[in-house]
């Protein structure tokens, strides 16, 4: 079933993104002292758009950890494939190739896209990088021999790899490399020093996209780097008594269940990081999480507050527009029901369209502005 909006209410919303070996850094980091920040200020939603999303058996939404707006048109990525809408909730086109031949993949361990809507996907099973142009028609393959977890593209040269697998399917000791598709010359930049000999989950994300820049962040480490043409260097700092260390990483090897029931509060990761033209939102993960919006002009820190009485669930997606962070909410009755009741600011248009909704339908994308 298809849903059309009304586009002139959400134009306000969307802004256009023209935004040697290297050696990390911990220059002019900001710094997030966490340990100290437990009674923070509330930063409530100020205002919410709704896109329901076009759907049909073919364009069925499930599994997506990212969602980019690049130029108009929301990338929703999965490890199986890349569906991409446009400012409506209209489907646009999508990057289904799992197989074995030219141009296919049998996973999507890595996804990247970039500011000209170029989708990069990383098959860790046979070491290669598929570029897809022109809405997925026109292809490109890198054969790079390495397997990696993580995948970022700082342009058609140079390609960065987190989290290398050598050896048995588990042994991780490369946390970061610099390939050049020119020279075919892996570089490495970071290890782990065999913290992971007998693999570890992995708590979020090690690469991300945020208003035009690329960030990296190394497992179980206190900083987010930015990358550039220039090399890697500190972007920020959230030190604390809470991270895990490597003794309780060790332990989590042998029983992974402590890290959900023994140690909750321990950090172990970056869930989400984006911005907007207002804030950084950043949330650790732990159980629970912890959720900080950074004020880009002032350097306040609130808490953001997702739970205002007009939605009860959400799903973060880790993206923002220009002044919205991005969420899904589900389609499901009783949800919608509930934000049709309580959300009285509300478009019209968007009201028509929520009420017009199934429980098989795709979730909704939600704009959420602080």
């Amino acid at each position: 079933m298809k849903k059309i909006l009304v586009v002139a209410s959400l134009l306000c919303l969307f802004a256009c993104q023209h935004k040697q070996e290297n050696k990390v850094e911990s220059v002019d980091a900001n710094t997030l002292a966490i340990d100290s920040l437990t009674n923070l200020p509330e930063q409530k939603i100020k205002e919410i758009r709704y896109i329901p999303l076009e759907t049909n058996d073919e364009i069925l939404i499930g599994g997506v950890s990212t969602v980019r707006y690049v130029n108009g048109y929301f990338y929703f990525i999965s490890s199986q494939k890349i569906l991409v809408f446009d400012k409506q909730g209209k489907f646009a086109y999508c990057i289904d190739k799992v197989g074995q031949g030219p141009g296919e993949y049998t996973s999507a361990w890595g996804v990247d896209v970039n500011l000209q809507g170029d989708v990069y996907v990383a098959d860790t099973s046979v070491g290669k990088v598929i570029k897809y142009s022109s809405k997925g028609t026109v292809f490109e393959e890198y054969m790079i021999g390495e397997r990696m977890l993580d995948f970022a593209a700082l342009n058609d040269s140079v390609f960065y790899l987190a989290n290398i697998l050598k050896g048995g399917e588990r042994d991780i000791d490369i946390a970061l490399a610099r390939y050049s598709t020119i020279s075919k010359e892996l570089k490495v930049l970071s290890t782990y020093d065999d913290i992971f000999d007998d693999g570890i989950q992995r708590f979020g994300s090690s690469f991300f996209r945020s208003n035009g820049s690329l960030y990296y962040y190394k497992l179980f480490s206190s900083e987010l780097c930015e990358v550039t043409e220039n090399g890697i260097k500190g972007y920020l700092e959230f030190p604390s008594t809470r991270w895990a260390t490597k003794d309780i990483i060790k332990k989590w090897q042998k029983n992974m269940q402590a890290a959900y029931k023994e140690d909750k509060d321990v950090l172990r990761g970056i869930s989400a990081f984006c911005e907007t033209d207002e804030y950084l939102y950043i949330d650790l993960s732990s159980f629970p999480s912890v959720a900080i919006l950074k004020n880009k002009k002032t350097g306040e820190l609130t808490k953001p507050n997702f739970f205002s009485g007009k939605i009860r669930s959400y799903q973060q997606v880790n993206g923002a527009t220009d002044n919205c962070l991005l969420f899904l909410t589900s389609s499901e009755s009783e949800n919608i029901e509930y934000i049709l009741e309580h959300d009285t600011d509300m478009l019209p248009e968007e009201r028509e369209a929520l009420s017009q909704l199934s429980e098989d339908d795709n979730p909704v994308l939600m704009l959420l502005k602080f």
